[in-house]
């Protein structure tokens, strides 16, 4: 097949890496620097300090090739391996910042994920029933980002609740925070977000899409304790002394009110 018959591929433009708005009739440059350029501005570790010491190993590398054979060769040998190793240093000392700043940064947001006054010990582990309710009801409205109509409405959070037990013989555990602490037995305090509606006009601005599933599930109290009628009273009478103490919540305009339904129980919590 001649050559005549081949169609020509398309042009090959290039752009100054230093000037991306540069016009594309420019005289470009080399291939490999536009490529090093581009790989440079995207590496999150460099710095202008790394890219002077990059541009200084660069020229004593060149001194360095230039100089073989020479009586010199020995000191440019010399200076490059001391750039080089310089180099190095700096690049993995930008490195191990960088990793420490993204270690510290995801700490942080995972900070923002946890309700304030968490009581955490051997056997029990709560959270008070108010910061809980804040917490939950605050991400929500960061998460969904809504745009109220009236700058002073007011919402509704509708959410259930409930507590049960769970028995197992398969782990034993020294707790020493009590003696009488059940190390096989486990009792569970849990809420789950139903709905947040407006007060007034019945609007639902957020609806929970899996009411059942343990994705929504936010535990209040967790603790190493047998489920037993005086256990289930006793929660429930903490549970609904904090529900008549409870305080609406402000968010930006808005004030956010709670209701809460007891339904996550099953039938030995109902008949005591």
């Amino acid at each position: 097949m001649s050559s005549a018959s081949v169609a020509p591929g398309p042009r090959r433009i290039w752009r100054r890496a230093s000037c991306p708005s540069s016009p594309a009739h420019v005289m470009p440059r080399c291939p490999r620097q536009i490529l090093a350029a581009v790989v440079v501005n995207r590496l999150y570790w460099w710095t202008p300090e790394i890219a002077d010491l990059r541009r200084s190993c660069l020229r004593a590398r060149r001194l360095f090739q230039r100089s073989r054979g020479r009586h010199d060769e020995e000191t440019h040998s010399t200076n490059y391996a001391s750039a080089r190793r310089l180099l190095r240093v700096a690049i993995k000392t930008s490195k191990r910042r960088c990793w420490r700043q993204l270690c510290d940064e995801v700490l942080e947001a995972k900070r923002a994920t946890y309700p304030d006054n968490i009581f955490i010990s051997e056997t029990l582990c709560k959270v008070p029933l108010q910061d809980l309710l804040n917490h939950t009801v605050n991400r929500l409205m960061m998460a969904l980002n809504l745009d109220v109509a009236d700058e002073k409405a007011s919402l509704v959070f509708v959410l259930k609740y409930g507590f049960d037990g769970t028995n197992s013989r398969s782990y034993q555990q020294i707790a020493k925070d009590s003696a009488a602490a059940y190390s096989d037995s486990l009792f569970c305090t849990s809420l789950l977000p139903l709905q947040l509606v407006d007060k007034y006009t019945g609007i639902v601005y957020w609806s929970n899409p899996r009411p059942s599933s343990t994705r929504f599930c936010r535990p209040i109290k967790i603790a190493h304790e047998k489920e037993t009628p005086e256990t289930a009273r006793n929660e429930e009478q903490d549970l609904q002394q904090q529900i008549e103490d409870l305080t609406d919540f402000k968010y930006k305009s808005c004030s956010i009110s709670f209701e809460m339904h007891l339904t996550m129980i099953d039938g030995k919590v109902k008949m005591t």
